[in-house]
């Protein structure tokens, strides 16, 4: 099914197949192009911070999804096979004596062993994406990393942290407006 799609994807049946995966996502939903992006990656496994429709879509077009999610109410039934929610309440963190967040709380977060792309949509409220780069220690570093709304100063200058902790640059793609994804490839070193 995955390869059926993608073919029409690079086709002229683009806008059918993208119809087909997609219908109505919705606004808090990780958008269409984001998704569109890594399924023309290719990606096998993918770690989500976030769930929604967009995690769902992923997974029914065949790539498996661990989506952290810290609220209940959005842990769904009925979703495919290869989709897997982790269940993580936030818990209150400072940044320092002057800035709090809420991120998921380190010592019931339960990762899978292996993914090839983390996807930072979440937890919900933009300041408390700071977190990721706060517990980076807790993620692989060897994958690709999409950090969603980055037009938003915390996404922007916590994905920009990160690019200068592992020395990788960063691609921005423009949506629509002003909405904005940034892209960080991982490069495999070769030895000779």
């Amino acid at each position: 099914m995955f390869e059926d799609i993608l073919e029409k994807m690079q086709s002229s049946e683009h806008s059918a197949a993208v119809d087909l995966l997609f219908g109505n996502l919705g606004g808090w939903s990780l958008d269409r192009e984001v998704i569109e992006f890594i399924l023309q990656k290719k990606f096998n496994k993918i770690l989500m911070l976030g769930s929604g429709p967009g995690s769902i879509v992923l997974a029914k077009a065949g790539v498996e999804v661990w989506a952290i999610e810290e609220n209940p109410q959005y842990i769904l039934e009925g979703v495919p096979k290869n989709h897997h929610y982790i269940y993580c309440p936030l818990k209150n963190y400072k940044h320092n004596e002057h800035q709090e967040y809420k991120w998921y709380h380190v010592s019931q977060l339960k990762l899978p062993k292996y993914y090839d792309l983390i996807v930072v949509d979440g937890p919900a409220y933009s300041e408390n994406r700071f977190g990721f780069y706060q517990h980076f220690n807790l993620f692989k570093k060897d994958v690709d990393i999409i950090m969603d709304d980055i037009n938003r100063t915390v996404e922007y200058k916590t994905l920009l942290l990160i690019g200068k902790r592992l020395g990788r640059e960063f691609t921005v793609k423009n949506l629509y407006q002003r909405k904005q994804f940034g892209y960080m490839a991982y490069e495999k070193q070769h030895s000779i």
